[in-house]
């Protein structure tokens, strides 16, 4: 396991709480390596993985996270709090095809093992 897959970001935990407390059910999936961090379920209708993010973090995105990211059909929104991951959940607020081509576009083009936030904000924009 990678140190990546053992680090959480110091929200993580915050995120969870809010979430449970407000009757989403999660799995925690953060120790797992290149898959976002929870994989929650909302109103048994709404299943989506959530990537959690400290708001100001310069923690970097792996090349795994991103191939993982890019290439995946189910549904992933990036969240910053728990109010954030829950309207995410709520409001169906999730990463589109397009997003995820750019990411696997920035991937095929620059070939680093590690991206900073700035980099891969661009793409979601």
């Amino acid at each position: 396991m990678s140190k990546y897959a053992r680090k959480i970001d110091g929200n993580h935990n915050e995120v969870v709480d809010y979430l449970e407390s407000n009757g989403v059910a999660v799995l925690d999936c953060s120790r797992m390596g290149e898959i976002p961090d929870l994989l929650c379920q909302y109103r048994n209708e709404v299943a989506a993985f959530l990537e959690v993010k400290m708001p100001g973090s310069q923690a970097k995105w792996t090349r795994s996270q991103l191939l993982w990211l890019s290439n995946t059909r189910f549904s992933v929104g990036i969240v910053k709090s728990g109010e954030n991951a829950l309207e995410t959940l709520v409001n169906r607020i999730f990463l589109s095809r397009r997003q995820k081509d750019s990411i696997a576009s920035m991937l095929i083009m620059d070939k680093r093992d590690n991206y900073t936030p700035a980099m891969v904000e661009k793409h979601l924009a």
